[in-house]
């Protein structure tokens, strides 16, 4: 079972909100945007904004629920936005929201291949828009393959795309970042991808293991070294585990709290527990107060398969950068740029 799954909060036509986990996305395509930066000067930079999105999962406010960035697609007016998510190995436009689009450009139609069915998400295998060139803000990538998620996502009409509303249309995934180097700037809402980095700052990274898509990071537990996958849709959790493993690091001493959150339209619960651990990245010590869990079978074998304990989040972060070099497979943090 290939499963990646993070938390979504997005806004469609009427700012409805939905959490989700997104599961089970694999194959890896090239990324086409040209931004060279051999020295770091972080001032010719070409930055790319992020908005974040929070929400309620139960009776528990999330500020930092989801990180979304402006996305447009070249040819058609209309501003949308996309959920910049990590854990999910492929970009992809959502089928229900993006359909009624197809017949009002049919340039951008007849770049939709619906039967080379090439990749698999949430167990289906879906096709791909081919040659599209998009933007993320003001940064444009050029002649990109992206994944068509047919049948998924809330309806949007014709009049919807018509108003003055940034419609929710997909997410981007990691495989944009492919051969590049990722910068996200926590504390200023914005992200940058760059060719190169300072031998500086390539000695403040280590190393890491990229499968299909998926940033395994290694983690030293109260002593103990193990790998998780980054995730940036699960950017409410320091850690979130499996029922059946998490007595571990959690605080078996307290009782856990029960939420329940949403899975592709199925509700189950969310485990939240009190913890003493501490977590070392790098030379970077984190001492988290909580960590989460599920109690769903599919997870915790997706985690012995891929041999981690269950993902990170962008919790720990949230006064970091955070540097990750697709290219020689390393990952860092510092303070600031």
């Amino acid at each position: 079972m290939n499963c990646c799954f993070l938390t979504k909060k997005f806004n469609l036509v009427k700012m409805k909100k939905y959490l989700i986990f997104l599961l089970g996305i694999s194959m890896i395509f090239s990324y086409g945007c040209k931004q060279k930066q051999e020295k770091n000067d972080f001032k010719n930079v070409s930055w790319i904004r992020f908005d974040w999105e929070g929400d309620s999962i139960g009776n528990r406010y999330y500020e930092k629920l989801a990180m979304f960035v402006p996305f447009k697609i070249e040819g058609i007016p209309y501003e949308f936005s996309s959920q910049f998510d990590l854990g999910a190995p492929v970009t992809m436009i959502y089928g229900n929201s993006f359909e009624s689009l197809l017949n009002e450009f049919p340039q951008i139609a007849e770049k939709l291949d619906t039967i080379n069915k090439k990749h698999v998400i949430q167990g289906m295998k879906v096709g791909e828009f081919k040659n599209i060139s998009f933007y993320l803000d003001t940064v444009k990538f050029i002649n990109q393959n992206i994944a068509y998620f047919e049948g998924y996502g809330d309806p949007v009409s014709q009049k919807d795309f018509d108003k003055d509303t940034i419609i929710h249309i997909g997410t981007i995934g990691s495989n944009q970042f492919k051969e590049k180097i990722l910068f996200i700037d926590f504390k200023n809402n914005k992200l940058a991808v760059i060719d190169s980095l300072s031998k500086d700052l390539e000695k403040q990274l280590i190393d890491i293991i990229i499968d299909k898509g998926r940033i395994k990071v290694p983690v030293i537990i109260n002593g103990k070294k193990e790998y998780v996958i980054y995730d940036t849709g699960t950017s409410f959790a320091s850690l979130f585990l499996s029922e059946n493993n998490w007595n571990e690091y959690r605080d078996t001493t307290s009782t856990p709290d029960t939420l329940m959150a949403i899975a592709w339209g199925v509700q189950y619960p969310l485990l939240i527990s009190n913890t003493n651990i501490e977590i070392k990245i790098g030379n970077n010590i984190f001492k988290p107060e909580t960590i989460m869990a599920n109690n769903l079978k599919p997870y915790y074998e997706f985690y012995k398969k891929e041999k981690i304990i269950g993902l990170m989040g962008n919790k720990l972060f949230f006064d970091k950068v955070l540097i990750i070099d697709f290219k020689k497979k390393k990952f860092g943090l510092i303070n600031e740029l």
